[in-house]
């Protein structure tokens, strides 16, 4: 017959094994949930035709005390290239 504590011991690596299984799955849930949103964020922006200088100008006026980041040089005209190009 097995020592009690050894089934217990047994029992709480096989939940161990499956917690980390869960928690792997929440972070790629988690990094898919944020891709929708930005996803939809953008095409919010892409619908009112602004630029990423006229979000940030908006986002400020809107939030005056958060801290967006800077914008990246080139960034803007990257996508504007790219969306000039016909398929």
């Amino acid at each position: 017959m097995k020592n009690p504590r050894a089934k217990y011991r047994e029992e709480m690596e096989k939940n161990l094994g499956k917690i980390a299984e869960l928690q792997a799955r929440n972070r790629t849930l988690q990094k898919k949930i944020r891709e929708s949103e930005n996803t939809d964020i953008l095409g919010l922006i892409h619908a009112v035709n602004m630029t990423p200088e006229e979000l940030a100008e908006f986002l400020k006026q809107a939030k005056p005390d958060a801290k967006l980041p800077e914008l990246k040089e080139g960034e803007n005209e990257t996508e504007a290239e790219s969306d000039d190009e016909e398929p």
